[in-house]
This record gives C-alpha cells, sequence and structure tokens, in this order.
C-alpha cells in the first residue's frame, strides 16, 4: 500500500503520534549512522546556517521501539536509544536493552562499573541517549531538494523536543499536524557554527505552507523501521571491547589441562576523575555533538531547571522558498 492512499486517515493517527512522542520526552550526531550501511539511502547531515525542512509520515513497519505505533499504522518519527562513540571507529549502535529489552554488553559493563562503584562521569559516558529518524524534504537550495526524501537521524534534544512544544495549540488545545501532507507546516530553524565549542541549534518555528505534498514525494518515503540497523549481542561486544570481543576466552593451561576463562575487558578509555566544566546547565547543546559528553544526562537536568528563566532563542529568517514550493504555490 502506498502513503498517498491513506490520506484520510493521517490526522488521527498522526495526532496519536505527536501526544505518544510528547508524552516519552528525553534526549545533529556528527560520527556513525544507525541506518543500514548496504542500503543507498540518501542521508541529511545539518550544517551550520539556516534550514527549512518539510518531515514526512510514512507507514510504520514491525519493530518499532515504542510500542504504541503499530505495522501499518502512521507515523512521522522513530526514535531509538542508541550508544554512541563505540569503538575505534566511533560506531553508533542501538542499544537492544533499552529499546527491546534484550541483553546489552555495553548496558552490563556500565552494571559491572556502577557495581564496582565507578564514578557516575565515567559509565555516564557511554550510558544510551536517545535519537530521532524522519523522512525529511530540505528546502536549502536545489541541490538539496532535487535529493527528494532524505533520512535525518538527530539527538531528540535538538529537534523532537521543539517540536512537542511547538505543535501544542496554545488555545483550545490539541496538536499542530505538521507533517500531514495536505495541512502540515514547514519548519524552519538555524544552526550557528561548525566547531566544538560554538555550535548552536535555534530558532525552531513552524512555517506556513500553501501546497499539498505531492504523491510522489509521499510515496517515496522510508519505513523507518526496516531501514534501521539493529545489532547483535555480538556485533556489540567486538565493536565495543576490541577484536577479541567480549564473549571470547582465553585459554589457559592449568593442572587439570586446558581450561577457558572470559577474556578481560578493556578499561574504559579516558575513564578518569572529572570536575564539572564551566558549561555545566548553561550550554546543553550548544556544543557541537554535546549530547556524546560524558555528564550530558546530569546537565540536561540543570538546563531544564533553568530553561524557564533563559532569554528567548532568535527566530532566523527563513531561507527563500524554492523550486519545489513556489511550484505547488502558484498551482
Amino acid at each position: 500500500m502506498k502513503v498517498s492512499q491513506l490520506r484520510g486517515k493521517m490526522s488521527e493517527q498522526l495526532l496519536e503520534r505527536r501526544k505518544e512522542s510528547f508524552s516519552t520526552n528525553e534526549g545533529g550526531l556528527k560520527f556513525g549512522s544507525i541506518i543500514k550501511s548496504e542500503l543507498d539511502i540518501k542521508e541529511w547531515w545539518c550544517k551550520e546556517g539556516e534550514h527549512l525542512i518539510d518531515i514526512l509520515p510514512y507507514i510504520a513497519g514491525e519493530g518499532n521501539p515504542e510500542r504504541k505505533i503499530k505495522a501499518g499504522e502512521i507515523s512521522d518519527h522513530a526514535t531509538y536509544y542508541v550508544h554512541k562513540n563505540v569503538g575505534a571507529g566511533d560506531a553508533m549502535l542501538v542499544c537492544p536493552l533499552a529499546n527491546f529489552g534484550k541483553p546489552c554488553p555495553i548496558c552490563e559493563h556500565i552494571k559491572e562499573l556502577r557495581e564496582e562503584g565507578a564514578e557516575d562521569v565515567v559509565w555516564k559516558a557511554i550510558k544510551s541517549k536517545r535519537v530521532t529518524v524522519y523522512n525529511v524534504v530540505v528546502y536549502d537550495d536545489d541541490k538539496e531538494e532535487k535529493k527528494g526524501v532524505q533520512i535525518w537521524v538527530v539527538a531528540h534534544w535538538n529537534m523532537e523536543r521543539h517540536l512537542n512544544i511547538l505543535a501544542q495549540k496554545p488555545r483550545g488545545g490539541g496538536k499542530i499536524l505538521f507533517s500531514h501532507p495536505d495541512q502540515g507546516k514547514s519548519i524552519s530553524f538555524k544552526r550557528t557554527g561548525s566547531q566544538k565549542d560554538n555550535t548552536q541549534y535555534l530558532g525552531h518555528k513552524f512555517d506556513d505552507r500553501e501546497y499539498a505534498i505531492p504523491d510522489e514525494i509521499l510515496d517515496s518515503t522510508y519505513c523507518l523501521e526496516e531501514i534501521v540497523h539493529i545489532p547483535d549481542y555480538d556485533e556489540i561486544a567486538v565493536t565495543f571491547f576490541g577484536t577479541k570481543g567480549a564473549k571470547q576466552a582465553v585459554v589457559e593451561e592449568g593442572e587439570e589441562g586446558a581450561v577457558e576463562k572470559p577474556a578481560p575487558r578493556k578499561p574504559l578509555r579516558g575513564a578518569k576523575k572529572a570536575q564539572l566544566p564551566e558549561c555545566f546547565g548553561l550550554e546543553i547543546d550548544q556544543i557541537d555533538d554535546c549530547s556524546n559528553c560524558d555528564i550530558y544526562d546530569d546537565c540536561m537536568v540543570e538546563a531544564e531547571k533553568a530553561e524557564a528563566g533563559q532569554d528567548p532563542e532568535p527566530e532566523p529568517t527563513p531561507p527563500p522558498k524554492q523550486s519545489l514550493r513556489g511550484r505547488l504555490n502558484r498551482k
């Protein structure tokens, strides 16, 4: 079945997705990808500058971590907890425990660290963090627009939490169905800076659309559950602990002959005592790849406490509407 054939059912189901996303709040990505490498899929990497995008609905498949989202229903996002910067290749790996309740060697290692009395900053450095996956059309320039539907994997803190706030109607209640193909909104925001110490995501807002998403674009969206790579236990262990992996054994000669013992686990790189940095609780996600920080969760709690007293984010001037938008507006 094509997505465009379900236009009549979209309002009700997209409203459910917004309610579910808002009720499960928590926290782009630069290193690695959770998208299956064997698939020829265009991924969008958000760069410095002003951006204008449409988020599109798709038909959900089996295995969405949000159990309320059933196969065959309409959704506009998929959220996953991932371990980031894993191993020498800085891999990003979907956590089987946080998402599906299955064993995860990294989470087992975290449990051991905590039982051994390791400081919070040590085990929180490898704790899984939340990301959101979207189907998007990007209107930054003709080149991006011509790419059509792209996949965007972004920290939940940087996008989805803003959308949940914006989607709340200030009067009368209800939700703004920004991803609806007929009555939706475009999303504008700005990324400033490109270095580790100067990046910010600012000014998220909805931009009125005077067009409907064409069927040919709507029907080219990806089933997100089918394109996300879910690693098994052994793959995670080998990537995290090294080439020997966590499950391989070391053979030692003893009085009773060869005896297999579990391979010793490698110590966590950079696991040292750390003092709170000056940016703690003040510049959450304003530093490039901020969510990889080993004290990210604690910093986020402090930032949320102070958020009510912060100055509002400046609203960027949205980039000029591009050919597709202009063409559709004239119809």
